[in-house]
């Protein structure tokens, strides 16, 4: 019996290798691949079968919806789920509208939302956070609502007293990026 294929495809190396090490440890009986370049991936599809590709939005050589068209024009059964820092709700749509199998945060709240979103996809599924619903409904929030969900998170384990160290290791996420959202969050308070 062949093994079922996973595919990580993002141009950030370090959380790239993360993932894929993290999936790896999680889906012993898989085989867990990573690209970083859309070009790898298609040459990859053209040779062999895949069951679930997790791609980001937003890679150096092109964006992932021009090649989530690519990639089902090699492969109709391929589920494929995007990966996003973004909360822009026009990715969101676009994904939705594309006829994506999930949609999912960069910055997850723990791993076994990733975990929970494939097993999902694998078995023919959609899987589409609650508050990327609301999103689409265009439902007003209120001012502390205003941060998005990766700055909740990060805000909560900052909370927490953890690092900024800490906290880019367990949301896979780069140290500058936690920077980043923290000087929004400050903004936003």
């Amino acid at each position: 019996m062949q093994k079922r294929t996973i595919l990580v495809v993002d141009d950030e190396i370090l959380l790239l290798d993360a993932i894929t090490f993290y999936l790896t440890m999680e889906f012993k009986n898989y085989n867990i691949l990573s690209f970083s370049q859309s070009e790898e991936t298609l040459d990859y599809l053209d040779n062999n079968k895949v069951d679930i590709i997790i791609l980001d939005v937003y890679l150096n050589s092109e964006n992932g919806f021009d090649l989530y068209k690519k990639i089902k024009s090699r492969s109709k059964t391929v589920g494929i789920v995007y990966f996003s820092s973004s909360l822009e709700k026009t990715l969101y749509k676009t994904a939705f509208n594309l006829g994506a199998d999930g949609f999912i945060y960069k910055t997850f709240n723990n791993k076994i939302e990733l975990i929970d979103c494939i097993n999902t996809v694998l078995t023919n599924g959609k899987y589409f956070k609650e508050t990327m619903k609301d999103m689409k409904k265009g439902i007003q929030v209120k001012p502390i609502q205003k941060l998005t969900y990766t700055e909740k998170i990060i805000y909560s384990k900052l909370k927490e007293g953890k690092s900024v160290d800490l906290i880019s290791s367990e949301c896979f996420i780069s140290i500058e990026t936690v920077r980043n959202h923290r000087k929004s969050i400050y903004k936003k308070l």
